[in-house]
Formats: structure tokens, C-alpha cells, sequence
């Protein structure tokens, strides 16, 4: 019993140590046109984007008028870390979607799933537009 205690103290110890080694990132940056993150349709202003508030994969969209979403994301690599942050956009006739935020000096890049109104458009041939927002740390 007593070894079991140690053994499950040694590694609260360490998970907690490395919970508070990753710092999450914010970012702000003003978006100048409305778009969809999931089912969330978010106005045009001014945004902070932050990173492991909530989980390790999920990331905090918060408008200047406290409005917010949280959206997870599938982690990619980039062999390449941008120098700052940017937030990736995919445009369909107008209707701009979230798809890729970019930490400023990191190899991770958070990769935002498409919604079903943007496969509807893919398969009836909407080519998509790349719109790129530079985002600076907070």
C-alpha cells in the first residue's frame, strides 16, 4: 500500500510540473470580416485566440465583447515555426471559415476541421480561397 502511494505521488508530482511548463499562448488580432468556426457564426472585430486554457487541444476564440467559443483542433507539424502568429481563413463565395491557427515560434499548428456547410461546398466545386490574418502576442 505504501509503495502503490509513493508511486502514485511521484507521478502527480511530475504531471503537475509539466501542466505548468506549457504556458498558453495568446494572441489578438483584429478580423475585419464574419466567419464560421464550427456551427458558430462570429462577427467582424477584434479577437485574442489562446491556447490550453481548457485542454491541451482546444482553443479559446474570445471577442472583444466577451463573446467566445472554444474549438478543438487536430495538431499538425511544421518543420518551420512562423515568426508570428496567423490565423488561416478558407473563403467560399463570401463565407469565410477558420482553418488553421499558426503559434508565433512553435512547430505545432492547430488545424480546425471542416464544417459540413463547407463540404457541401467543396463537392458542388467551390474552389476556397486562402485569406491569412497576422496575429501578435498578447
Amino acid at each position: 500500500m505504501t509503495s502503490r502511494f509513493l508511486i502514485l505521488s511521484i507521478f502527480a508530482a511530475t504531471s503537475t510540473a509539466s501542466l505548468f511548463a506549457q504556458e498558453p499562448t495568446k494572441l489578438k488580432l483584429n478580423i475585419p470580416f464574419s466567419f464560421h468556426v464550427g456551427q458558430t457564426t462570429m462577427p467582424a472585430g477584434t479577437y485574442t485566440v489562446q491556447n490550453g486554457l481548457v485542454a491541451k487541444q482546444i482553443l479559446t476564440l474570445r471577442a472583444a465583447n466577451g463573446a467566445g467559443v472554444h474549438i478543438g483542433f487536430i495538431p499538425n507539424s511544421t518543420s518551420r515555426p512562423p515568426a508570428e502568429g496567423k490565423l488561416v481563413f478558407s473563403k467560399y463565395d463570401g463565407d469565410y471559415f477558420l482553418s488553421q491557427v499558426w503559434t508565433p515560434q512553435s512547430t505545432t499548428v492547430a488545424t480546425i476541421a471542416k464544417t459540413p456547410r463547407e463540404f457541401e461546398l467543396t463537392a458542388k466545386g467551390r474552389p476556397a480561397d486562402q485569406t491569412t490574418l497576422v496575429a501578435r502576442r498578447k
